[in-house]
Order: structure tokens, then sequence, then C-alpha cells
């Protein structure tokens, strides 16, 4: 079940845990478009333009991959103040309405109450 905006019932939620995902998914992409660029400006001065063919786009990738490793270091202070600043105490951010606000906790299951 995903988790809806308290104030606007948006599924546009975003949790202060996602945010990781997100941080990591432009680090590849920037480190995917890097090495993309780095085949494509010697090929720039060749009138012939090649295809790219299918190994040279997973290469890219794998190369986008391993300079988002290399660079989650240095993405951890960007990372801490997004969580900082624009979840403050919360866990989720809409980003439709923009309301900080908690997730509802997942009700316990008690044996002896005959729930669940």
């Amino acid at each position: 079940m995903s988790t809806r905006c308290l104030i606007c019932e948006s599924s546009a939620v975003l949790s202060k845990e996602a945010v990781g995902t997100l941080v990591m998914l432009a680090s590849v992409i920037g480190g995917f478009m890097n090495a993309a660029r780095r085949l494509s400006d010697p090929e720039a001065a060749s009138p012939e333009v090649k295809p790219i063919n299918l190994e040279q786009v997973l290469g890219f990738v794998t190369q986008g991959i391993e300079l988002a490793q290399r660079q989650w270091a240095e993405n951890q202070p960007f990372l801490q103040d997004a969580r900082r600043f624009q979840f403050m105490q919360h866990d989720c951010l809409c980003l439709r309405c923009g309301a900080l606000f908690n997730r509802a906790p997942e009700p316990e299951l008690n044996p002896d109450s005959g729930v669940g």
C-alpha cells in the first residue's frame, strides 16, 4: 500500500529513505552521461557518425554505476542536507502540496485480541 498525503490525499509522497535512492540514481545517470560524452568527443570531429551499439550502452551503464559508487561518499553531505532541511524530523514529504508528516504506525498484531 502506498503512502498517501494526509492533507491532499496525493500518492506523490516521497519518503526520507527514498531520497538516498534518488541521489544514487542521479549519480548513475550523471556517470552514464559522462561516459557517453567521453566517447562522443573524439568522434565529434569526424564527419562520419557511427551509431552506438548495445555493448557501448552497457559499458556506459557500468561506468555510470562505478562512478556513482566512487562518488557515494562525496554525495553524503548533500543527502544529509536534503534529509535534514527538506524533511526535518518527519518521515514523508508530499510532492504535490509540500506537507510534511510521519507515516502512521503499523498496527501491531496481538494474538490475544483475536485480531489478525
